[in-house]
């Protein structure tokens, strides 16, 4: 069964969103809940963890402008604009797949925004535990500048 996760960090916070498959997809879009964490490894497992229990729920399309008014991961941070959390921040996907499971980074691209940094990528057997992933994310994290 494949599985879906994100984690944004900003500000050092960590948020773990749910993913909703939209129906007309297949790609996926933050939903509530949004569970917040601090930067621990412990934490963080324990959100992901409850994010892949919740699963990807099967969710309506939105139109993008309405979306933006809504975005969880916006109300969530308090940041101003996705550019900012880009700036400030970090973007990790975790996919579970029945045989393995791959932590994608972030980087920026030439406009700012996140883009998967294929070179950076994770792969693990399906049976990985959540506190590796979550310590994988924080390490990541923890080697970035910001400056």
């Amino acid at each position: 069964m494949e599985h879906i996760a994100s984690v944004i960090i900003y500000k050092d916070q960590a948020y773990v969103p749910i993913q909703g498959l939209v129906e007309e997809g297949p790609f996926y879009l933050c939903i509530e809940p949004v569970t917040p964490t601090n930067l621990d490894q412990w934490e963080l497992a324990q959100a992901l963890l409850a994010s892949y229990e919740f699963g990807n729920p099967v969710t309506e399309a939105v139109d993008y402008k309405e979306y933006q008014k809504l975005d969880p991961i916006l109300k969530a941070s308090k940041a101003r604009s996705w550019k900012q959390l880009a700036k400030q921040g970090a973007s990790y996907g975790i996919e579970w797949l029945n045989d393995k499971v791959t932590v994608y980074m972030s980087k920026l691209d030439s406009k700012g925004r996140f883009v998967d940094d294929l070179e950076k990528q994770h792969q693990f057997s399906s049976d990985v535990d959540m506190e590796v992933i979550a310590s994988v994310i924080l390490e990541d994290y923890s080697l970035r500048d910001f400056g």
